[in-house]
């Protein structure tokens, strides 16, 4: 079955005020992620390896992550909107994004398509425009099914 996630990342290598976002956006982040702590995937701690040893991988930036659901639709716009109707203040957001060094990421994460189920893509002016108040860059992910 075909699913839909996006998620917002507000990532930086500096401390990252939290609170502040939390109150330009008027949203709670669903993670927030610190650097330097370990990576855990599926419960699993995460090794990379460096000069031929395996060791512990460690987040290298800062996060403030908004999550929302995953949503069995056609329309990838339909499921940002439902960011935009949550997340406040995009100009004033991506100018604080820009004057302390955070950047603004949108994830898009697609599974279990096919020829038959691919979503479509197409973007609104809206959101467009919300993306680029917020200063967000799009990372697309689709996984097929077999």
């Amino acid at each position: 079955m075909r699913s839909i996630q996006v998620y917002l990342t507000l990532f930086s290598d500096k401390p990252i005020d939290n609170s502040m976002i939390s109150k330009i956006t008027q949203a709670s982040p669903t993670r927030l992620e610190s650097k330097g702590e370990r990576v855990y995937y599926n419960g699993e701690l995460a090794k990379e390896l460096v000069n031929g040893e395996w060791v512990d991988l460690l987040r290298k930036q800062n996060a403030w992550i908004y999550d929302l659901p995953v949503f069995n639709q056609y329309e990838v716009d339909d499921c940002i909107k439902h960011l935009i109707s949550i997340i406040k203040n995009p100009s004033n957001l991506g100018n604080y994004c820009e004057n302390n060094a955070i950047k603004t990421k949108l994830y898009i994460v697609i599974r279990g398509v096919n020829k038959d189920t691919f979503p479509s893509m197409f973007l609104s002016e809206e959101t467009v425009g919300f993306l680029a108040n917020i200063n967000a860059c799009i990372d697309p992910d689709i996984y097929w099914d077999e």
